[in-house]
């Protein structure tokens, strides 16, 4: 009876996640996000000592509000000035798509920490300006890690938590048809998940697992122009400088991993962050 029970329990677990998830996607018609790290499972599926490595991919977009500008002009011979935005911008579908190779290792069987180590590029267009603008930066690099922890574990039902963060500085061109030179752009960004979940072993090869999680994103956005002045034609260097927030802090994320020889896995998970999403799958070595 009591396996029996504890499988019944496992089932309304996985059903309230999936609803959990169907009711924000329904809430808030989500259409865009940053280039999410995958949570994976939330807890910690390694026996002490255990190491894993992973290679991950990941596609998103996102909506990025540009807040507290402040803007400098320097002209050669003469001194810089500057000064606030009174209005804030955004940037909208800001598009990632990252590669990472992901390092784990399991201190006790409840408790392991991991890092990542990938490429990421980016684009996005007519958005600052509405001026037929378009931005794309490629290989720029990304570091990341984290804490995975099991809280409760009942042979197929478990339950757990994870805590990531990671960094990323996209460098690119802001370019536009009947612009005579372009920007020169830097968006540095850090990006902090925490995730709450469980995971349910479906059948001996299957898992599914989700759960509720808060997102935070911090960085700075820099916009550098180089033009000459009309009047004399002296060398001027414009800067814009913003700090970026996201719009969106909760939401959900949903997966399943497919056990296809042993300790080989493939991962596949969509997560949901108010008016973001993101698409990710990893290939899981464990030894």
């Amino acid at each position: 009876m009591k396996k029996v029970t504890s499988v019944i329990k496992g089932k309304n677990v996985i059903t309230s996640i999936m609803l959990f998830c169907s009711l924000a996607i329904i809430n808030t018609g989500g259409t865009s996000a940053f280039a999410l790290d995958l949570i994976g499972s939330p807890v910690a599926n390694l026996q002490q000592s255990q190491l894993q490595s992973a290679i991950e991919y990941s596609q998103s977009t996102m909506d990025m509000e540009l807040v507290n500008g402040r803007w400098k002009r320097y002209v050669v011979g003469e001194d810089s000035e500057g000064g606030s935005f009174i209005d804030d911008f955004k940037v909208e579908n800001f598009k990632a798509n990252k590669i990472s190779s992901y390092f784990g290792y399991s201190f006790t069987n409840n408790l392991e920490a991991f890092v990542r180590l990938g490429t990421t590029s980016s684009e996005f267009g007519d958005s600052i300006y509405a001026q037929s603008e378009e931005f794309e930066s490629d290989g720029t690099p990304t570091i990341g890690g984290g804490l995975k922890v099991t809280l409760y574990d009942d042979f197929r039902l478990k339950f757990g938590g994870t805590v990531q963060a990671n960094w990323a500085n996209y460098e690119g061109q802001l370019t536009a048809s009947d612009w005579a030179a372009p920007d020169f752009v830097s968006i540095n960004i850090q990006e902090v998940q925490v995730a709450l979940g469980a995971s349910y072993k479906w059948t001996d090869h299957i898992s599914v697992y989700g759960g509720p999680v808060y997102h935070f994103i911090t960085g700075e956005f820099d916009d550098v122009f180089v033009t000459k002045d009309e009047d004399d034609g002296d060398l001027q260097i414009v800067e814009y400088n913003w700090d970026i927030e996201s719009n969106s802090n909760f939401g959900g994320y949903i997966g399943t991993q497919v056990d296809l020889i042993r300790n080989l896995c493939l991962n596949f998970e969509y997560k949901l962050l108010g008016s973001s999403d993101a698409f990710g799958a990893n290939v899981i070595w464990k030894y």
